[in-house]
């Protein structure tokens, strides 16, 4: 069984309520396969993010950049 100190790293790691609930019957019932599969999902969907915000950043670099010239 998952314990408090599992659920409140996922839910710090902005895993939705339903995810955690999800992850939680996985790792009951014994389906470690699919509870890292679950885990790697929201590891996919969280570099997406971090990507998309880094390409954000690269614009605003180039920018103030161009405005410094």
């Amino acid at each position: 069984m998952a314990d408090k100190i599992d659920i409140r790293c996922l839910a710090d790691a902005g895993m939705p309520p339903e995810m955690i609930r999800t992850y939680i019957e996985h790792t009951e019932n014994g389906q470690s396969i699919k509870a890292t599969s679950l885990l790697k999902q929201w590891r996919e969907v969280l570099l997406d993010h971090l990507h998309t915000c880094q390409r954000q950043i690269d614009c605003l670099d180039y920018f103030l950049r161009n405005m410094q010239k």
